[in-house]
């Protein structure tokens, strides 16, 4: 489904295709060869571990960082890519799911895919690329939210409760 939305993008704006390395092998299982995607898309490429993932972020105008529905993450929180994309002000396109939820909110800070079509997976995608305000709010939500001196005495207030009791 994404990769019938992004199809459908491209032939709207040109863009680059940035794909971890392990993607790779999930799309060729499903039929997409480099030579396919470079066809369709024009720019693909794929990434392995980056040192320094805020450089990167820089060049990156939207993350999609979509799961599979009624499944659960493996952690109770976002995954570490969407808070290191807000915190660059890179704006998040992701699946609305309780964890994510926690951190995104839909059209402000970024944008929620409820299903697992391609006509909304497309709106989402093209809704991130149009958008001034989201990136800028996407990084304050990260700077509300996970600030480590907040965080501190938010955490030693709850600590001094429970040692109260």
């Amino acid at each position: 489904e994404l990769l019938t939305a992004l199809k459908k993008l491209s032939t709207e704006k040109k863009f680059t295709l940035i794909f971890e390395k392990q993607a790779k092998t999930d799309l060729v299982k499903n039929g997409f060869d480099d030579k396919n995607l470079k066809r369709t898309f024009g720019g693909v490429e794929y990434i392995g571990y980056l040192k320094n993932i805020n450089e990167f972020l820089r060049w990156v105008n939207v993350v999609i960082d979509l799961h599979i529905q009624n499944k659960f993450l493996t952690c109770a929180s976002p995954p570490a890519k969407i808070l290191e994309a807000m915190s660059s002000g890179t704006i998040v396109v992701s699946t609305n799911m309780p964890e994510i939820r926690e951190i995104i909110e839909n059209g402000k800070n970024g944008f929620l895919v409820n299903g697992n079509s391609s006509e909304e997976i497309y709106e989402k995608i093209k809704m991130a690329l149009n958008s001034s305000k989201a990136g800028k709010n996407a990084r304050k939500t990260i700077l509300e939210k996970f600030n480590s001196d907040k965080l501190i005495i938010k955490y030693e207030k709850i600590y001094r409760e429970l040692i109260k009791k």
